[in-house]
């Protein structure tokens, strides 16, 4: 299996408001186009059983969103029906990106916590197509909205790609204008800080990140 971030380095958060008014469990996963058989299936509801029974500041809930990289129709279906396996309903969806040689990224949603307004994908100068969706919390919360990126950055000893491909995700959000709340998640492929990728998601702009650490001091002097 490959690496599975949850609310870790690899979901990157961008203004404070909706993280302080609304929890949202978020988590990142390249599943290497699995579930694949009634194994996977085990091993995958191990996981996110896992995932919804862990505390963090305080709170313990499902997945609200999971951003999925290396998936394809089928799988990316399957999570949903794990999902809603697991916890006896049937509000889990998913939306996944055009395919690059049966590679997708894809997004997993609560539709009992959140509804999905519209979604795009990235795909001129990109190793894998990138989807964004825009969400909002259910009930509205006073219209609180957030961005969530499904991120696939090339492999390898590529680190020059993986920061062009970068340069074009923050070009997309600081286009989004000031003020929005932005969530990059997925399989960025860094080896360290020193990357230009791992610079670049901090260059100055509408859309720079914020480490979601729960012991971060936020970003540019704003809480989150």
């Amino acid at each position: 299996m490959r690496q599975l971030s949850l609310l870790l380095a690899l979901a990157m958060l961008v203004s404070g408001s909706v993280a302080q008014a609304t929890s949202l469990r978020v988590a990142a996963w390249n599943t290497f186009n699995r579930p694949n058989g009634a194994e996977h299936e085990a091993w995958f509801t191990t996981v996110f059983q896992a995932i919804g029974n862990e505390t963090v500041e305080g709170v313990a809930r499902r997945i609200d969103v999971l951003a999925v990289s290396e998936t394809d129709t089928g799988s990316a279906q399957d999570l949903v029906d794990l999902l809603n396996d697991l916890y006896s309903v049937s509000s889990y969806s998913v939306i996944t990106s055009s395919s690059n040689g049966g590679d997708r990224t894809g997004i997993v949603y609560d539709t009992s916590s959140i509804q999905l307004l519209g979604s795009t994908e990235l795909v001129t100068g990109l190793t894998h197509p990138i989807m964004r969706a825009q969400f909002q919390f259910v009930p509205t919360n006073g219209g609180a909205t957030f961005y969530l990126y499904s991120i696939h950055l090339k492999s390898g000893n590529s680190a020059a790609t993986r920061a062009d491909e970068v340069d074009i995700i923050r070009a997309d959000a600081d286009g989004l204008g000031e003020g929005e709340n932005i969530i990059y998640a997925g399989d960025f492929n860094m080896y360290g800080s020193s990357e230009g990728a791992w610079t670049g998601m901090g260059d100055f702009g509408s859309g720079v990140f914020c480490p979601s650490h729960p012991k971060s001091r936020g970003c540019n002097g704003r809480p989150f």
